[in-house]
């Protein structure tokens, strides 16, 4: 996913081995791999450096472990600041950043473990927005189970928000605040997608829900301030087949896919948040509960492009 262009701001996007920004050092730094206890390093967790053409590998001397999602922040230089495999925030050194813990407990405070033990284990459910100074703003997901015709489905019911600053401890930050919950929705997994406004610390969060509604959520010093949501156009099967969202980078367009219906291109009003549908695309997949559906638009957002699992 790539964010709108012209923002002055930093802004990191989580995905399957994907950190994404705004500014400064796009795309530069990927944090992924297994930690293997020692038994082998062929698994263990690593840095992708991207340097101009050039790409370089990096071992990460931690005993972390990624799902599918992975927050990785970069300053200007290139240099990491920190990063998270969803369940845990970590510092530049590797090492838990304290009250970093924790991140994916339910509301009985017990470890999902489907989706917590070894990194939250669900793509694109959670970015960081830096708030100013050394403050950083973490939004972050839980899951339900719940059962339907089609076997057992989950949704991210809850959005919590964990404060850090990463001037205390010398420099390798402290949680300051902890899962403060500001949304309630039933949240599809990969479908968030977020779009900042410009000279503000506001942005747009749009997700698909259970009850298969496009919606959009505008927050402001951390509360919803106003939302709009619209039908999907196509019916879906189901919500766990690698549902996505892309917001194109001048934030005029929304694409919804789903490997058990279709592609729908929607515009976006970044003024009240509503959709309108401009056309669908087939979902040409003859066995569409196999593979990975991709969703990329072009830097000029003038291009969709679309693979899938054959």
């Amino acid at each position: 996913m790539t964010i709108h262009s012209i923002l002055r701001k930093c802004l990191f996007i989580s995905g399957c081995f994907l950190s994404l920004s705004g500014y400064g050092q796009f795309n530069q730094v990927w944090s992924l791999g297994y930690y293997t206890n020692g038994e082998s390093e062929l698994f263990s967790p690593f840095q992708m450096i991207f340097e101009g053409d050039s790409l370089r590998f990096e071992a990460i001397d931690s005993q972390v472990e990624f799902g599918n999602e992975t927050i990785t922040y970069s300053d200007d230089n290139g240099d990491i600041v920190f990063f998270s495999n969803g369940t845990s925030i970590y510092n530049r050194t590797g090492e838990i950043m304290e009250g970093g813990t924790d991140l994916c407990l339910s509301e009985q405070q017990t470890v999902i473990d489907l989706f917590c033990t070894n990194g939250f284990n669900a793509r694109k459910c959670n970015f960081v927005i830096p708030a100013g100074g050394s403050d950083y703003n973490f939004y972050h997901s839980n899951f339900r189970l719940f059962d339907t015709p089609e076997g057992t489905e989950f949704v991210s019911d809850t959005m919590f928000l964990t404060r850090f600053d990463m001037s205390l401890n010398q420099g390798l930050g402290a949680v300051t605040e902890k899962r403060k919950v500001v949304l309630i929705d039933s949240i599809a997994s990969g479908s968030l997608s977020v779009l900042p406004i410009a000279n503000t610390d506001d942005f747009w969060l749009v997700v698909v829900t259970k009850d298969f509604k496009i919606k959009s959520y505008l927050f402001s010093n951390d509360e919803i301030i106003r939302s709009n949501q619209l039908d999907l156009s196509c019916t879906w099967s189901n919500l766990k087949v690698d549902t996505k969202t892309i917001m194109s980078p001048d934030g005029s367009t929304i694409v919804v896919g789903n490997q058990t219906g279709c592609i729908s291109v929607y515009a976006f009003d970044v003024i009240d948040g509503s959709f309108e549908l401009i056309y669908d695309i087939p979902f040409w997949s003859p066995v569409p509960t196999l593979g990975i559906l991709g969703l990329s638009i072009s830097p000029n957002s003038r291009y969709l492009y679309v693979n899938n699992p054959t």
